[in-house]
């Protein structure tokens, strides 16, 4: 949904592209889950990476230097529904 953003903001989402940050599916994050907590979490498996936001860094073309990430982009398959950082970025401006 255009401008839902779970509490987090566009540049938080640009932030994790830019920084390869292991970010969870947010059907298994409470609303108040630190990024540090969320990394925490996926690292020890009790919350699965975000499919949309594995999706998006492969359409980004993003290779993630963070090994467990890049095979994850290289593995995915990327939907119709998938955007780019781009697209997301253009998709949540507020106007």
């Amino acid at each position: 949904m255009r401008g839902f953003l779970c509490g987090y903001e566009v540049k938080d989402f640009i932030a994790f592209h830019q920084n390869d940050t292991l970010f969870g599916c947010h059907k298994q994050l409470d609303s108040d889950t630190t990024v540090a907590d969320m990394e925490s979490k996926v690292r020890k498996e009790k919350v699965n990476l975000c499919r949309g936001y594995v999706e998006s860094l492969k359409k980004s073309c993003k290779v993630p230097r963070n090994l467990e990430l890049a095979l994850k982009v290289r593995e995915v398959i990327v939907g119709d529904d998938t955007m780019s950082i781009f697209e997301f970025v253009t998709h949540h401006a507020i106007h």
